[in-house]
């Protein structure tokens, strides 16, 4: 899918004085679906490119993990966060994918925060796993603090939560369920991860 987007309009990015890229000063692309399959393309390119989408509407990414690179920089939560501050107006689907066990902690770099998706004012469809919502997916705590309602637009209608934990599924249908009355509209499916 990435040879669709170098078809049209390639992206000009700039660089600073050191020679590091810049992100794109006004969008310029039309691209309305960025679909990445096994890919371990990073946070940083990623920023650079999403910075030149005006009219983002689907973001789809299945990282390989080790299938693509043994260095693989998945980091679902940083593309989160460049993800709601360039496709704030336009992005409907967010799909985010990975091989693996489903923990992106990444011990040579701090890992960013978790975002707020209330950003993306016209989401409607969500794919994620657990852990990137929350802080710490092996404490319970993280379990008791999870509320949908300081993470997710209210736009909102899919959402697919992955967890290999049985029990942490147990916990995510309860907590979901309580929310209907903020999300009306929403249906949700948590599933144990393949």
């Amino acid at each position: 899918m990435l040879r669709g987007v170098l078809r049209g309009d390639i992206p000009q990015f700039r660089t600073d004085v050191s020679g590091r890229w810049e992100p794109a000063q006004a969008p310029t692309s039309n691209l309305k679906t960025f679909l990445l399959s096994y890919s371990w393309i990073s946070a940083d390119v990623l920023n650079l490119t999403v910075s030149n989408f005006k009219a983002l509407g689907i973001f789809e990414y299945e990282a390989g993990g080790d299938i693509a690179s043994l260095d693989a920089d998945y980091d679902p939560r940083g593309f989160m966060h460049s993800l709601v501050r360039y496709c704030s107006q336009s992005l409907e689907r967010l799909v985010l994918q990975s091989e693996g066990n489903g923990i992106h902690i990444f011990p040579w770099r701090e890992h960013p925060p978790i975002p707020d998706l209330r950003g993306l004012r016209k989401l409607k469809t969500f794919r994620c796993h657990y852990s990137d919502l929350v802080d710490n997916p092996q404490d319970e705590q993280s379990d008791a603090n999870f509320d949908p309602c300081t993470l997710f637009p209210s736009t909102l209608e899919q959402l697919h939560l992955e967890a290999h934990d049985e029990n942490k599924l147990h916990i995510l249908e309860s907590i979901l369920s309580t929310w209907t009355s903020v999300f009306p509209n929403l249906a949700f499916n948590v599933e144990k991860e393949r």
